[in-house]
């Protein structure tokens, strides 16, 4: 079985759907769980960078240095080429590394001030594994910050969907976005009473909808359970922020004790 490509989707969104304006979202995002003063010249992991805009974000916010890892090359590719085009970024000299590695068998070593890591850990196939190894990246006194998707009663069935879209030929894919594009734009209208079109943290409805299909492995836990988790390791809970959808991801900000 082909896993779905997130490196492919990513460079498709990076190519036609990363904007200034979307790039300002994601800044305007991390600043709804981080101060000014907690990015500023700090160390930065971002975990699974897919279109390296959160890297960037980091970046642009201050930090010091940044760490953009994948286990996906295209992602990787797709992080340099938007960090090329930003000429701010070019302006302003910050190094961005990055790394091709797999969290499950992670070659990183030392600590860093901020590890980050949205919407990635729940595809590992081995979401706590994933989520001990995130952990050990980060320093006494720094910041652990995960989404990770919430466990609904629908869970099970959208492992099914999620299954056999991988399992499809590419023109069956095609048929299944068609078909659960106008569903799923209605369901998030109704749930969440927003413009399904303007997204938060400056993604894109359409590929964020073949992200949501393709997603697999696909793993997902109640807020408490990783609350508990998380903080049985020696961090406590800062903030967290439930998803807008049922199946959407909660996000968490612990900081390591």
């Amino acid at each position: 079985m082909h896993y779905f490509d997130f490196g492919d989707n990513w460079q498709n969104y990076s190519r036609f759907a990363f904007t200034p304006e979307k790039f300002l979202a994601a800044k305007k995002s991390l600043l709804i769980f981080f101060k000014s003063e907690q990015i500023k010249s700090k160390k930065v992991i971002d975990i699974g960078c897919g279109s390296g805009i959160f890297s960037l974000a980091f970046l642009e916010l201050g930090a010091a240095e940044v760490t953009a890892t994948d286990i996906n090359p295209k992602c990787l590719a797709a992080t340099q080429a938007n960090y090329q085009k930003s000429e701010s970024l070019k302006t302003m000299n910050v190094p961005l590394t990055l790394i091709r590695d797999d969290i499950l068998n992670s070659n990183l070593s030392g600590y860093f001030d901020i590890a980050y890591s949205w919407g990635v850990l729940h595809h590992t196939g081995k979401m706590y594994q994933a989520i001990d190894a995130c952990t050990k990246l980060v320093a006494p006194g720094g910041f652990l910050f995960i989404a990770l998707y919430n466990r609904h009663w629908s869970s099970p069935l959208w492992r099914i969907v999620k299954y056999f879209y991988n399992l499809s030929p590419s023109f069956f894919k095609k048929i299944m976005i068609f078909l659960f594009y106008l569903p799923v734009l209605l369901a998030k209208c109704f749930v969440t009473r927003a413009n399904p079109w303007h997204k938060t943290r400056g993604m894109d409805f359409y590929y964020d909808l073949v992200d949501w299909l393709g997603g697999y492995p696909y793993e997902y836990a109640s807020s408490e359970k990783i609350v508990n988790y998380i903080v049985s390791q020696g961090f406590s809970l800062i903030k967290s922020v439930p998803a807008t959808v049922p199946t959407g991801c909660n996000e968490f900000l612990f900081m390591r004790k």
